[in-house]
This record gives C-alpha cells, structure tokens and sequence, in this order.
C-alpha cells in the first residue's frame, strides 16, 4: 500500500464482501485485521478480494521475519536509489560527449538516453507505477505523463521546436531520482515506526533455568509451565510473571514502568516477567506463561492497537480522497488554463502545468500526517508502560474534562491497616476474633484480607463459615459456629435491619473523623463490635491532584466507603466533588449524569473489579502492574502502582492530538500553497511557477517534515 487511500480501498471492499463481519486495514502498519464466519467465507477468497484489487497479500509473519523482510526493502530501495542517482548523474553529464561525436542523429541520441531512464524508472518506481491499476497514486501519474511527454517531443521533432528536448530527458532523470529517493524515504520511515514495537519484543528473555526433579536445567522460554520452579540470579531478568517462593530481592521494574522503580521483593510478593532482579538470587513459582504474561499481554494490545481507530484516524483518508479530487481538477484546469490563454498553441505547456500539479501535491500527507505521530506516540507510551489501546483512546483521553478516581487502591495505597477493635461491654475479644476472622476469611476483600491477617498474627484459629454471601459494594454475611454473622458498612446494617448500639455508634463516628473506615459486625442481628480500618493516601496523590487541577480539569472522588472518610481525604487533597456509600451501579449512573452534562469523562480505577465503570466512561484508566490488572479492560492501562502515569497518560494524549492537528494544518497549508504556485496563478506578477524538475523535491520534503515533526512533538 503506497497511500492511505489504497487501505481505505481495501477495508471498504472488505468490509461489504460476503462473510466478512469486520475489517481494519493499517496503513502505517501495513497490515490488516479480519474477522470472517468461516461457513460463508476462506482466507482463499479473501486473498482473492484484495488481490483483484491489484494487491498482493501476505499471511503474517513471525516478527524477526518482518523485520528481516523490512531491511531487504530498505536495502533494495536504496540500491534502487543509487541506481537512478547514476543515471540521472549521466543524463546530466555524459550527453555532453555527444556534442563531440559527429554521425549519430539529435534523435537517436534522445531515445538512447531516454532508454537508459527507463530502465532506471522501472527499478526505481515501477512498482508504485503499477498501483495506479489500483488506485490513483498522483506522483506516478505525473512521472508516467511526464514520461509520455518527453517521448512525443523526442520522436517528433516538429512539435513545439523551441523545447530543449535534451533539457527534458535531465528533468525525466532527476524526476525518477528524487521519486526514487521519495520511496526509499518513506520505507525508512516504516521501519522507524516498527523499530518501537520491535523494542518490546527485545524485553522478552530468551532462555529460562528451571528446577525439575531436584535438577537444575537451562530451558528455552517456550517450555515454561505454570507452576515451575525457576531460579534467578542477580543482573538477571525474570522470564515469565510469577510468585516468589525462596529468598528476597530488589527488582527494577522499569522496563515495563517505564520509570525508575524498584521494588523489594519478599516470599508471596508478585513477579512480572522481564524485569530485572537487582539483588540476590532468588527463586519463584511461574504462574503466567507465554501469552498470558504480562509483557505478551502489552505487546499484544500494542499490537492490536492498530485495529482501534479514532475519529481523526477515519476522517484524514476522507479528506485526503476529497484533496485529491481538488488536484486533479486542479491539475486539468492547468492544462485547459495554459492552452486556452496560449490561443491553443500552448499544449505542451499546459501539459507542464498538468504534471507540475500531480507531482508537487502531497494529499496523502493528510494520512501519514495523522498515522505517524499517533503509531509512533502509542509505540513510545507503550515503552513507558502505558497502554493506548488505539486511536480512539488517545483521542477520548485528550478531551476530557473530568476525571473521577476510585479511592482504594488508587489514591491510597490500598493495603488496609486495623487501627482499632471496638466490641460491645462484656463481648469477649478473643470469640470475637474467631467469628469475624472465620467469615472473612471466605472473602477475597482487601479489608477481609487486613483482618484475617490481623486474627492470625494473634493466633486465632479459623472455624469454617457456611451460607457465605458476598452483599456487593456493602458488606458479607454468613453462619459461624452456628450464628448469623454480618459484616459491612452502615447499608448493610440498615437493611439486614440490624440493632444498633448507641455507644458502637459513636466511636465509629470518631473513627470516621480519623481517617478511619469503620466495618461494622452484627451478629444474629445485634451490633455487637466495630473494626476501625486505616489506609494511607499514596505520597504522590497530591502532586498529582495539583497538576491535574492546575491543568482544569474536574476531579471527583468516588468509593463505597462513607462520606466522613471520603470527605477528609479529598479535603487533604483539595478534590471538590465526592460520591461515597457508592456500590458499583451507583458509581456508573454517577459517570453518566456526568456525561449527561456533555462532560468527556474518564475513570482510573484498579480494572477487575471496575470493568463495567471503565467501559462506560470515555476514557477508561486502569492502573496496577499487569498481574493484578486485567489489561484488556480499559481503553488506557499504566503499567505501574505509580499516580504519576495518570498524568504522564493525559499528557501523552494531548501531544499525540496537538501533532496530529499540526501536521494536517500543514499539509493542508503546503497544498493551498503549491496549487497555485505549480498553476502559474502568480506568474504574471512576480514570474515564479514551478517547474516539474522541482516540484517532487518539495513533495518529498512535506513527507520529510511530518516525519520530523511526529517524532518531535511527541516525548
């Protein structure tokens, strides 16, 4: 594909073909994603489809391939360049030879010559000349008129006999070279935008050793299993995601942070494959493999980022096929413009306006003006450890206005504290333990989790909990050692229709005006204790909290802890807007009343438990470090525990959008420009036109800016 308008082609004839349920060809990538009911239709039928509209495609191939595959183009085109560099060097020079040879006719000599660029034309760009069966590619058409020009006054001598015709046959031979050159450009800017992909792969460790029957043993990473045991020295990277089981380490998780953070590493700690353990040898239990590890998981979604488009990703092909029709409209009223004016004797010199038009015009400008900075800005993210999934997330996220953040876990560091056991007089704390240690611990609740731990560090023996209900976004509830047990929040308590105890009351009060969430546990209907429950807010949420204020946007607290809390913690971080007691329904009718208010809202929440809030927000933000963290949830995932990537994300979304406007402001700027200039519109005033040997140069040059602009406006 040389031109966004060939992918659009495609897709659109994919997309209507019987059995084909959706298609989304990438014109950056080169690539096309189908989905077909296999009754209806066959990959054999599909590579017909596109092959009879003049393509010919090929199955994917393993990365190392393509990459292979790209260095060969490369390698060819620019052979292909110094080809036409030779010849048109030649054509410049040699013919001054023929001034000094006697015998040999003006128009032998010219179709020597002309010969000789043919043969540099076909190596050079006969290629792109054949897409012209496909689609309209308006640089080859001006070299094929061009060429059909100079054939015409080489053979007639007649015609118009004041054009220099050896003149023409250097322009033909500079033309074809800075064409040449052109195609070598843009295959080196493919490869530069794969070259960040390609970076991700290089995480990936090759080998792995493994511990199998008291047997140390070097493994290729493919034949890891879940539930192997594999050793890992210091210096070394993990080879897959896992849990550590002997020793402890500092691991540096940069290179999915995309930061410096490392992190000590303590038995039952999570692993993530592909960092690097800084420390001590150590040894961990593999539980995600091959595709199912974190890296594969982003080096997917990087992937399959291709696949989601944005509305400026859909609209630049549009308006790049509407230009194109204003060229050559352009281009045919240069010639009737310059043949009319010269009282019809003024073909040929209509017929350079023509060409000048085709050959300086860059309406595919529009598209790789708008693919590149947003292929190259999810590329870059991605090393950073934040995942766009496709254009339509990065533009989602550069125009929001709100965003509303989950509590636990996000703001606070989400590991609970018990700060406080308060029980009803005479209640003895010990049977207290065991009958809410023994509920919770069926629950898979961070707060149970705090407690569970909490009754074993003081040797509490569990006894096994039967009817065990999970009360969402309120609390749980169970039959302990043969009585109804409860445990919750105030809802909860209110609408099992417990009894309350005023004194109970109270001191949950003031754990409240403390910081402290207070988990209320009945049993057989009677509030008989109360757990105070701490966690502390994360060290950067302030600094975060005050860019993001600084930047205007609006910042709502969500949670299903009480309001005090709520209201104490968003006080310390000066967040205006509060909605707690919020189960999970509650939190998406709050995004939409939001949306309701045209409001562009996006949600930062942990993405497992958040998947339905995440999906109805316009941006959805997971944050977490990829095992605790179902990728695929949201439309934006920080790899990392870190508040700062939130900001880093927006940030990233709102350079990739700025660039992407740049650049089809100037397209559109040089467009306007060169039409007139190449029509001759200011010639009888200030003599400038452009001339055909020059207009590919500027071509050439636009192709040249955007790529330099993409890659600079984007961090």
């Amino acid at each position: 594909m040389h031109t966004a308008a060939c992918a659009e082609k495609i897709e659109k004839t994919l997309s209507s073909s019987k059995g084909i349920r959706s298609a989304s060809v990438n014109f950056s990538g080169q690539t096309a994603n189908i989905t077909y009911v296999e009754n209806e239709t066959d990959e054999k039928k599909i590579i017909k489809i596109i092959e009879k509209l003049g393509y010919k495609p090929a199955k994917l191939r393993e990365k190392n391939e393509e990459q292979k595959q790209r260095k060969n183009l490369i390698k060819k085109s620019f052979v292909k360049l110094i080809i036409a560099a030779i010849i048109a060097s030649a054509v410049l020079v040699v013919p001054l030879a023929f001034a000094y040879t006697s015998g040999i006719p003006d128009i032998l000599r010219n179709l020597i010559i002309l010969a000789v660029i043919s043969i540099g034309i076909y190596l050079a760009y006969f290629d792109v000349i054949k897409s012209l069966l496909a689609g309209l590619h308006l640089p080859a058409a001006g070299l094929i008129l061009f060429f059909l020009y100079t054939l015409i006054l080489v053979l007639f001598e007649g015609l118009s006999p004041y054009i220099n015709r050896l003149f023409l046959l250097q322009v033909l031979a500079l033309i074809t070279f800075v064409l040449a050159f052109s195609k070598w450009l843009n295959e080196k800017f493919k490869n530069d935008f794969c070259l960040y992909y390609e970076s991700l792969l290089k995480l990936k460790p090759k080998t792995a050793r493994v511990i199998r029957h008291n047997t140390e043993m070097e493994i290729d990473i493919a034949g890891v299993k879940v539930g192997d045991f594999l050793k890992v020295k210091s210096g070394e990277a993990f080879p897959v995601d896992g849990i550590l089981i002997e020793g402890e380490t500092k691991v540096n998780e940069t290179v999915l942070a995309g930061a410096d953070e490392i992190s000590t590493k303590k038995p039952g700690d999570e692993i993530i494959g592909a960092t690097i353990n800084t420390d001590s040898t150590v040894i961990y239990k593999a539980t995600q493999v091959g595709k199912e590890t974190t890296l594969e998981q982003v080096i997917a979604l990087t992937e399959d980022a291709k696949k989601h488009k944005g509305k400026f990703e859909k609209f630049s092909p549009k308006f790049e096929n509407a230009f194109t029709v204003i060229i050559i409209l352009s281009s045919i009223g240069s010639f009737i413009l310059w043949y009319f004016i010269g009282g019809g004797s003024w073909f040929f010199g209509g017929l350079i306006g023509c060409i000048s038009i085709l050959l300086i015009t860059n309406p595919s400008g529009f598209t790789f003006g708008t693919h590149l900075p947003l292929a190259t800005g999810i590329q870059k993210a991605a090393l950073k450890g934040i995942i766009f999934k496709g254009g339509h997330a990065v533009e989602n996220l550069s125009k929001i206005n709100r965003i509303v953040f989950d509590k636990t876990g996000i703001l606070t560091l989400g590991i609970p504290e018990i700060t406080n056991i308060i029980t009803k007089d005479g209640f003895n704390e010990k049977r207290f333990l065991i009958m809410i240690g023994s509920l919770e611990n069926a629950s898979t609740h961070p707060f149970a989790e705090a407690i569970t731990e909490y009754c074993k560090k003081n040797d509490i023996t569990f006894k096994k909990p039967y009817d065990f209900k999970n009360i969402e976004g309120m609390g749980i509830m169970g039959i302990v050692d043969g009585q109804e047990v409860i445990a919750g929040n105030m809802k909860l308590m209110e609408k099992s229709g417990v009894q309350m105890q005023k004194d109970l009351l109270h001191k949950a009060e003031i754990l409240s005006k403390n910081v402290r969430t207070p988990v209320y546990i009945a049993r057989n209907r009677e509030l008989v204790g109360v757990i105070g429950i701490a966690d502390t807010i994360r060290p950067e949420a302030k600094n975060l909290i005050a860019e993001l204020n600084k930047a205007g946007l609006k910042l709502t607290i969500v949670t299903g802890d009480n309001e005090q809390i709520t209201q104490n913690i968003a006080d310390e971080l000066r967040i205006k807007d509060v909605i707690a007691n919020a189960q999970q329904k509650e939190k998406i009718e709050a995004i939409q009343n939001y949306q309701t208010d045209n409001e562009i809202v996006a949600f930062v929440g942990k993405g497992i438990d958040d998947g339905p809030v995440l999906a109805q927000t316009d941006a959805g933000i997971a944050l977490g470090t990829g095992t605790d963290t179902t990728l695929s949830a949201s439309d934006i995932t920080c790899i990392s525990k870190s508040l700062n990537k939130i900001n880093e994300s927006y940030k990233y979304a709102k350079q990739i959008k700025k660039a992407m406007l740049q650049n089809m402001l100037i397209t559109v700027f040089y467009n306007l420009l060169v039409i007139p200039l190449a029509l001759g519109v200011f010639y009888p005033v200030v003599n400038i036109i452009i001339y055909p040997a020059l207009a590919p140069v500027l071509s050439t040059g636009l192709t040249a800016l955007l790529s330099y602009t993409s890659k600079k406006s984007v961090l």
